[in-house]
């Protein structure tokens, strides 16, 4: 049972070494105009904790609005579309949108959460991923909303059901 939860896990957040994915756009941190953090997600860290044996920290959820060109190109990188089960939401089957912050430092290379298979809607796309990512984010890029008309609200229910799916994994691991 644990391994099958292992493997879940590793194929919903992308953890893996892209054994499952086939096709991986990867968003640079210079694509990203605008940040806005949803909430924690403490699942995720009990996840990481079970699964990578090491704490990330305080994971949180968070948005990050893409440039049109990056939105477009990710767009197009994806010919496997399929409605999510979120509601409003679309994702790829078989590849993820990887957050590349290796410019930022060694620190945040391959961090958890830095892959999702949820495609951007009207060009925000939600990434899980470290508080301390979201702070180096943060202090490069402005916050979404204080410029533009942001609704946060349909991230909140994707990060919301995350969040049960998580809950819901690691249940059963203590069964």
């Amino acid at each position: 049972m644990k391994f099958f939860l292992a493997l879940a896990a590793l194929s919903l957040f992308g953890w893996s070494h892209d054994v499952l994915a086939r096709t991986e756009f990867t968003v640079e941190e210079s694509a990203i105009e605008c940040i806005r953090v949803i909430g924690p997600v403490p699942e995720l860290r009990e996840m990481s904790r079970r699964v990578e044996k090491m704490d990330p920290g305080r994971m949180v959820g968070f948005v990050v609005k893409l440039s049109t060109k990056a939105n477009r190109r990710a767009l197009e990188a994806f010919a496997d579309v399929t409605d999510s089960p979120h509601e409003g939401f679309q994702q790829s089957r078989n590849g993820v949108i990887r957050l590349d912050l290796s410019s930022a430092g060694g620190e945040f290379r391959d961090a958890s959460g830095a892959k999702t298979p949820t495609l951007p809607r009207d060009r925000f796309v939600l990434f899980i991923m470290s508080e301390t990512v979201a702070a180096h984010i943060a202090t490069q890029r402005s916050k979404c909303g204080s410029r533009m008309r942001f609704d946060k609200a349909p991230f909140e229910q994707l990060l919301r059901g995350n969040r049960e799916t998580l809950r819901g994994m690691l249940d059963q691991e203590r069964r």
